[in-house]
């Protein structure tokens, strides 16, 4: 299920990379660098989450892989703060 709803959060997440570049429209601060970076790194972030949970599970580690499984929306968190 989480699987079919990450890959389904990488098309606004693509949007979303999209839009970076107008972070800094005001200037270059670290405050954009810091919104882009976090932004630029959700897929990364949802590729690894997917191939690690499957790993985990496969291992029969079912803890880590909920726990890996959570990282997504860690990121998505770190991103409205």
């Amino acid at each position: 299920v989480m699987t079919v709803l990450y890959l389904l959060s990488l098309a606004p997440a693509a949007l979303a990379v999209m839009m970076t570049p107008f972070a800094f429209d005001q200037g270059s601060t670290p405050e954009a660098w810091a919104l882009v970076t976090k932004i630029l790194v959700y897929p990364l972030v949802v590729i690894v989450t997917i191939a690690g949970a499957w790993i985990f599970y496969k291992l029969s580690l079912f803890w880590v892989a909920i726990a890996w499984s959570l990282l997504p929306i860690v990121n998505i968190l770190l991103i409205f703060t």
